[in-house]
Protein backbone atom coordinates (compact mmCIF):
# COMPACT_ATOMS: atom_id res chain seq x y z
CA UNK A 1 0.00 0.00 0.00
CA UNK A 2 1.28 3.48 -0.91
CA UNK A 3 1.39 5.93 1.97
CA UNK A 4 0.70 9.61 1.29
CA UNK A 5 3.12 12.26 2.54
CA UNK A 6 2.03 13.77 5.86
CA UNK A 7 1.04 17.05 4.17
CA UNK A 8 -1.55 15.22 2.05
CA UNK A 9 -3.48 13.73 4.97
CA UNK A 10 -7.02 15.14 5.27
CA UNK A 11 -7.37 17.68 8.08
CA UNK A 12 -11.03 17.26 9.06
CA UNK A 13 -14.05 15.09 8.42
CA UNK A 14 -16.07 16.95 5.79
CA UNK A 15 -19.58 16.13 6.90
CA UNK A 16 -21.90 13.88 8.81
CA UNK A 17 -25.66 13.57 8.56
CA UNK A 18 -28.62 12.85 10.80
CA UNK A 19 -32.17 12.07 9.70
CA UNK A 20 -34.53 14.17 11.81
CA UNK A 21 -38.28 14.45 12.24
CA UNK A 22 -38.32 18.26 12.23
CA UNK A 23 -35.45 20.10 10.52
CA UNK A 24 -36.18 23.48 12.11
CA UNK A 25 -36.33 22.02 15.63
CA UNK A 26 -33.11 20.04 15.14
CA UNK A 27 -31.33 23.07 13.68
CA UNK A 28 -32.40 25.26 16.60
CA UNK A 29 -31.06 22.63 19.01
CA UNK A 30 -27.63 22.34 17.37
CA UNK A 31 -27.39 26.12 16.86
CA UNK A 32 -28.01 26.57 20.61
CA UNK A 33 -24.99 24.31 21.15
CA UNK A 34 -22.80 26.71 19.17
CA UNK A 35 -22.86 25.23 15.67
CA UNK A 36 -23.02 27.90 12.95
CA UNK A 37 -26.02 27.76 10.59
CA UNK A 38 -24.84 27.56 6.98
CA UNK A 39 -28.03 26.56 5.14
CA UNK A 40 -31.67 26.22 6.09
CA UNK A 41 -34.30 24.79 3.77
CA UNK A 42 -37.59 23.03 4.58
CA UNK A 43 -36.13 19.50 4.25
CA UNK A 44 -32.42 20.12 4.82
CA UNK A 45 -30.24 22.22 7.06
CA UNK A 46 -26.49 22.40 7.36
CA UNK A 47 -24.58 23.67 10.36
CA UNK A 48 -20.84 24.00 10.72
CA UNK A 49 -18.46 23.03 13.49
CA UNK A 50 -15.10 24.64 14.05
CA UNK A 51 -12.65 23.34 11.46
CA UNK A 52 -15.23 23.32 8.68
CA UNK A 53 -17.00 20.02 9.35
CA UNK A 54 -20.66 20.17 8.36
CA UNK A 55 -23.52 18.45 10.13
CA UNK A 56 -26.36 17.89 7.68
CA UNK A 57 -29.86 17.60 9.17
CA UNK A 58 -32.05 15.78 6.67
CA UNK A 59 -35.83 15.45 6.92
CA UNK A 60 -36.69 11.80 7.59
CA UNK A 61 -39.15 10.29 5.14
CA UNK A 62 -40.34 7.64 7.59
CA UNK A 63 -39.35 6.58 11.04
CA UNK A 64 -35.71 7.13 11.83
CA UNK A 65 -33.56 5.12 14.20
CA UNK A 66 -33.15 6.46 17.72
CA UNK A 67 -30.22 5.74 19.96
CA UNK A 68 -26.43 5.92 19.75
CA UNK A 69 -24.91 7.67 16.76
CA UNK A 70 -21.85 5.61 15.88
CA UNK A 71 -20.83 7.58 12.80
CA UNK A 72 -19.37 10.56 14.68
CA UNK A 73 -19.00 12.29 18.01
CA UNK A 74 -18.15 15.84 19.00
CA UNK A 75 -14.85 16.96 20.52
CA UNK A 76 -14.97 20.12 22.63
CA UNK A 77 -12.34 21.99 24.65
CA UNK A 78 -14.13 21.60 27.99
CA UNK A 79 -16.53 18.64 28.21
CA UNK A 80 -17.87 19.69 31.63
CA UNK A 81 -18.75 23.23 30.51
CA UNK A 82 -20.25 21.96 27.25
CA UNK A 83 -22.37 19.45 29.18
CA UNK A 84 -23.89 22.38 31.10
CA UNK A 85 -24.53 24.22 27.82
CA UNK A 86 -26.16 21.13 26.28
CA UNK A 87 -28.43 20.69 29.31
CA UNK A 88 -29.42 24.37 29.13
CA UNK A 89 -30.27 23.88 25.42
CA UNK A 90 -32.67 21.09 26.35
CA UNK A 91 -30.50 18.04 25.75
CA UNK A 92 -30.94 15.00 27.92
CA UNK A 93 -27.36 14.58 29.15
CA UNK A 94 -25.74 11.60 30.82
CA UNK A 95 -23.48 11.87 33.84
CA UNK A 96 -19.88 12.61 32.88
CA UNK A 97 -17.65 9.62 32.31
CA UNK A 98 -13.98 8.95 31.64
CA UNK A 99 -12.99 6.69 28.74
CA UNK A 100 -10.94 3.85 30.24
CA UNK A 101 -8.52 3.66 27.29
CA UNK A 102 -7.88 7.31 26.47
CA UNK A 103 -8.72 8.94 29.84
CA UNK A 104 -10.81 11.52 27.98
CA UNK A 105 -13.72 13.06 29.86
CA UNK A 106 -17.04 12.97 28.11
CA UNK A 107 -20.79 12.55 28.26
CA UNK A 108 -23.61 11.47 26.00
CA UNK A 109 -26.42 13.80 24.99
CA UNK A 110 -29.73 13.00 23.40
CA UNK A 111 -31.06 15.41 20.79
CA UNK A 112 -34.77 16.09 20.16
CA UNK A 113 -34.95 13.13 17.73
CA UNK A 114 -33.47 10.64 20.16
CA UNK A 115 -30.01 10.55 18.57
CA UNK A 116 -27.43 9.90 21.27
CA UNK A 117 -24.21 11.78 20.47
CA UNK A 118 -21.00 11.33 22.46
CA UNK A 119 -19.13 14.50 23.40
CA UNK A 120 -15.47 14.19 24.39
CA UNK A 121 -12.59 16.35 25.53
CA UNK A 122 -9.58 16.46 23.17
CA UNK A 123 -6.98 13.72 23.45
CA UNK A 124 -4.35 16.27 24.42
CA UNK A 125 -6.47 17.98 27.11
CA UNK A 126 -4.78 18.23 30.53
CA UNK A 127 -7.71 16.32 32.05
CA UNK A 128 -6.91 13.37 29.74
CA UNK A 129 -3.59 12.81 31.49
CA UNK A 130 -5.27 12.01 34.82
Amino acid sequence: MTQLPAGDVPKVVGRGALCVSDVSRALAFYAALGLRVVLQQPNLAVCELRGGTHLMLVQATGTHPRGPVTSFGLVVEDASAYRERAAAAGADVSPEWVDARTRRRGFDMTDPDGHVVSVLSPLDAPESAV
